[in-house]
């Protein structure tokens, strides 16, 4: 029976070999031989493989730390970029979650520049009664939401409110309105 002798490869035993240019020897199998009482011995033959891989020569020695160095150095460069990377693809994500903030910002402020305008309907109606209850809180609330010239009609609306001045008042909700629908 032939026993084949086998090498563990690490990539520097890979590179030692590529390098050193080593051939694979036979390593003769043991043999069998039969003493007096018949019982089988094994006598091996003369090891002829090297404990350890042959040694490098000195330049192939320098050759491979350079290399190493070398791989190291390029590991850090590419290191480096995917910091690089990572950063800003944590800038792109951080804007994209910004503008959708922003959005859903733009998107709340619509609706309640809606449901004021709704308010200021309802407020309108209100005064066309000459009912007053609860229409300068509301027309407070409107200052808070409206812009340009919406929010001056507000206000017009009411400082004429104030003086209890019910037909200017409305002249002026029905301008705010729109003025804040033409807006939307």
């Amino acid at each position: 029976m032939r026993l084949a002798s086998a090498w563990i490869m690490t990539a520097a035993g890979a590179a030692v070999m590529a390098f050193v240019g080593t051939t694979l020897k036979r390593v003769p199998s043991p043999q069998l031989q039969a003493d007096t009482a018949g019982i089988a011995e094994v006598v091996p033959a003369a090891d002829q493989a090297p404990a350890f891989p042959p040694q490098p020569r000195d330049d192939q020695v320098t050759y491979l730390k350079e290399l190493v160095d070398e791989l190291r150095e390029e590991n850090q460069k590419l290191g480096t970029v995917d910091d690089q990377v990572a950063a800003l693809r944590q800038d792109l994500a951080d804007q994209r979650a910004e503008r959708q903030y922003e959005a859903e910002e733009e998107a709340a402020h619509q609706d309640a520049v809606l449901q004021v305008l709704d308010m200021l309907r309802h407020d309108e109606d209100t005064l066309a009664t000459g009912d007053t209850d609860g229409v300068a809180a509301d027309l407070a609330y409107a200052e808070a939401l409206l812009t340009g010239n919406a929010l001056y009609e507000v206000q017009a609306a009411r400082d004429a409110l104030s003086r209890e001045d019910l037909y200017p008042a409305r002249e002026h909700l029905a301008t705010a309105i729109a003025l804040g629908s033409s807006a939307q």
